[in-house]
């Protein structure tokens, strides 16, 4: 018996041996579609996909009940990213099979090995700039007349950041 992810696509982009080659921003929507095959010379039942990443906040599983044999059934999950992480780069997403509540065992070359398949994604614009801004009246605020606002602005960050500042 063998249950198999096949034609992984994110955002509809086919992912090249489990890997996504653009890049994803932290806030967006994932869309991650598949076809998971039977390949098995037996019916499955009780069939239920866990997609996991403890970095990126994601532990769903998603029930997909019955498979016949040498069928195929699309599937389809949707996840929000993160809108801020500590930083930017890659991640593994983990598609683990199970039946059961367990994970599947495929029957490959005469060993049994766990239904576990990954999708690799590369997340920019994880890391918000850092500040802290303090701001207080030195002179006036009446009603048409010329007041003075003191403002300091704190890099609170690792890294130089620039910030752009717009009075109206």
């Amino acid at each position: 018996d063998n249950l198999v992810l096949d034609s992984m696509k994110i955002n509809d982009i086919d992912l090249e041996d489990g890997i996504y080659q653009d890049k994803l921003s932290c806030g967006s929507t994932l869309t991650f579609t598949a076809d998971l095959w039977n390949i098995g010379d037996s019916d499955q039942e009780d069939i239920t996909i866990r997609v996991y990443n403890t970095k990126l906040g994601i532990d769903e599983e998603f029930n997909i009940g019955k498979i016949r044999s040498f069928d195929k059934e699309p599937i389809s999950f949707e996840f929000t990213l993160p809108k801020e992480l500590d930083e930017d780069g890659w991640n593994d997403l983990k598609f683990e099979i199970l039946e059961d509540g367990d994970v599947f065992q495929n029957y490959i070359d005469g060993d049994d090995v766990d239904a576990v398949f990954d999708a690799l994604l590369n997340l920019e614009n994880c890391l918000l700039p850092e500040a802290t801004i303090s701001a207080s009246l030195d002179t006036g605020g009446k009603a048409g007349k010329p007041m003075l606002i003191r403002t300091t602005i704190t890099n609170t960050g690792k890294e130089a950041t620039t910030y752009l500042v717009n009075a109206y």
